[in-house]
């Protein structure tokens, strides 16, 4: 079962970010269920939509460069 306390694995803003370019990129409403990290990599998720399909997401870097963005499609 999973620990009630724990952080989500993507913060508000950056789900929100992830959906926005989600709804854009696939031309349909994009609401993330869920949101995995993968490989033990603090950066790479797999996100669950509620439409059933599933997206990789790749965060950006704390290392990038300033004004970076932190999702691209």
């Amino acid at each position: 079962m999973a620990d009630p306390a724990a952080q989500p694995a993507l913060p508000e803003d950056e789900q929100g970010a992830a959906e926005r370019l989600l709804t854009g990129a696939l031309g349909e409403p994009a609401e993330v269920q869920s949101a995995e990290p993968l490989w033990d990599r603090g950066h790479v998720f797999r996100l669950r939509l509620a439409s059933g399909r599933a997206a990789i997401l790749k965060r950006k870097r704390k290392e990038w460069p300033i004004g970076a963005q932190p999702f691209r499609r």
